[in-house]
């Protein structure tokens, strides 16, 4: 059995292994991100060129007098062909989101995938969408899927087991993330959604715990643990995955999708850690397309 850590380290390893120029655009870094970029670096995972307020030591930088100028200019950069992706520093998300959105960095429906490694757990869960879409409808989640879908390749599953939750196992009146979560699994069933078996509504114990299962009598189309948790909705998963983080103790890494490349976008108070391994697994997307 794999520790909780092993798939952030296969992560590491597959893409420090990667040939090739793989250059990124640091909006607005902070002293983490900065040494961050030095080891990716060291490691020949990227070249990095900053849009800061001042010079980085050691890195190409382009100085900027805000925040919105220094996520404009990277953005530009990617669609000249200097760069391949971008990596969210000390600005909000919401700003971030903003400019890639308008831009034609974006090619499709953006979502984000949170990936978390939590001790108990042998292997990671992706989840999505604690970070774009506050209340997705079903064509939305749809999307979502899909790229939580990708996410989960990248970590090495080839058919990828999806739990959508929702607060019930049962399809409720005055509850449509189970109506939502039982029209994807049909979809799953009719090849709509592909390489992944879909079961829902799913409440998360169920999601997460075979022991849970047995005790409340309930069989799914795979065993818990899930490889992808659907939330509901922005809040519901970014609350879940905060308390794996601060509660449990889990590592996370998180990518954009939905755009030309996958961005790396962790929150400002995640880890150089974070950081990094987000990194790898926007390279691990490049090079597998």
């Amino acid at each position: 059995m794999k520790r909780e850590s092993d798939a952030f380290a296969d992560c590491a390893r597959k893409a420090e292994a990667l040939k090739g120029d793989f250059r990124v655009a640091l909006v607005y870094p902070d002293a983490g991100m900065v040494r961050m970029a030095h080891l990716a670096q060291e490691k020949g995972v990227a070249e990095p060129i900053a849009f800061s307020k001042e010079n980085v030591a050691g890195i190409e930088t382009h100085v900027v007098g805000s925040p919105e100028e220094a996520v404009e200019g990277a953005l530009e950069l990617c669609l000249q062909g200097g760069a391949d992706t971008l990596v969210k520093g000390l600005l909000n998300t919401h700003t971030f989101l903003k400019a890639i959105v308008k831009s034609p960095f974006k090619t499709s429906y953006i979502t984000h995938c949170s990936v978390l490694a939590v001790p108990g757990f042998e292997k990671p869960l992706v989840v999505s969408d604690g970070t774009v879409t506050p209340f997705p409808d079903l064509a939305q989640k749809v999307e979502i899927t899909r790229n939580a879908i990708r996410c989960a390749q990248l970590l090495g599953k080839s058919v990828v087991n999806v739990a959508v939750l929702s607060a019930n196992e049962l399809i409720l009146p005055g509850i449509p993330s189970g109506s939502d979560a039982a029209v994807l699994c049909k979809m799953a069933e009719r090849g709509q959604i592909a390489s992944a078996v879909i079961d829902g509504p799913m409440a998360l114990d169920s999601a997460l715990s075979r022991e849970a299962c047995e005790e409340k009598g309930l069989r799914f189309a795979f065993e818990p643990p899930a490889d992808v948790l659907i939330a509901p909705d922005l809040e519901s998963a970014a609350m879940f995955i905060k308390s794996a983080v601060y509660l449990a103790g889990a590592r996370v890494a998180g990518v954009l999708w939905g755009t030309r490349n996958p961005v790396v976008l962790t929150s400002r108070a995640d880890s150089e850690d974070a950081k990094y391994v987000s990194l790898c697994l926007c390279k691990l997307a490049v090079r597998q397309r």
